[in-house]
């Protein structure tokens, strides 16, 4: 560009102007942030591309503040990147992006000491108080994602509970006692235990010592139908512990 004050292509004066001029233009960034997996489910976060308007001769500190205005990604959780393999950028370092540009964002706890670590005014409230409010808001997430699987799993034990399934018990033959079969309705829920008492009852053999026993292994007394692979349809064994045939 030609200088009028000069009548030459930009003299040393004019142009240190235009570059005061073109460094408080605003420019607008895409910030890339790729997904992460979080250290409980729900914490994680999804990729995503943020747009951000700063001013051409900002650092990379006053563009986290922005991020973490408009995004509420906090300022002590955010690493900025040029590439994504490249050195995290320091929070004094300017920026040098031009209208369009692509910046890489990573969240977690290496932006804690990226370029000024708990210093100046570059945290989440600045210094100790960022990193109070950072732990404030990560146990704000660890509680809501605890919340969340907790519900989950009650909602799964409900679903259990509703559910049933028809076996098809064989009481093996013991001495003069011939082999003996039943059918049974249980819950998914229910332990191998209280399906044995139930069997027991049912084939009135309730004084003698037995276990049961699927796809050849014995299984546990307290644990869960369900969890032990039963199903819908399937057939189990009733044995005394010296019989020592096999499930059907």
């Amino acid at each position: 560009r030609s200088c009028k004050a000069c009548s030459y292509h930009l003299c040393a004066a004019c142009g240190d102007k235009r570059a005061d001029e073109m460094l408080s233009e605003e420019i607008t960034l895409t910030v890339y942030r790729a997904a992460q997996l979080g250290i409980l489910p729900g914490m994680g976060v999804e990729e995503d591309a943020l747009q951000v308007a700063i001013v051409r001769g900002a650092t990379a500190g006053a563009l986290k503040l922005k991020i973490a205005e408009l995004y509420s990604v906090p300022v002590l959780l955010q690493v900025l990147r040029r590439d994504a393999d490249s050195t995290p950028l320091g929070n004094q370092e300017p920026l040098r992006y031009d209208d369009g540009d692509v910046v890489y964002l990573s969240v977690g706890g290496g932006g804690l000491f990226a370029g000024g670590g708990f210093g100046g005014t570059l945290g989440v409230g600045g210094g100790a108080g960022g990193l109070m409010e950072m732990m404030s808001r990560a146990a704000a997430d660890a509680t809501e994602a605890l919340s969340g699987a907790l519900e989950e799993a009650a909602a799964r034990a409900r679903e259990l509970e509703k559910t049933e399934y028809t076996l098809n018990v064989v009481l093996l033959a013991r001495g003069a006692r011939p082999e003996k079969r039943c059918k049974l309705t249980v819950v998914a829920a229910a332990r191998v235990q209280e399906v044995l008492d139930m069997v027991k009852l049912e084939l009135d053999i309730e004084d003698e010592a037995l276990y049961m026993e699927f796809a050849g292994d014995k299984l546990p007394p307290a644990a869960p139908v369900h969890m032990v692979g039963l199903r819908d349809g399937d057939t189990v064994m009733v044995a005394a512990p010296e019989d020592s045939r096999s499930s059907l």
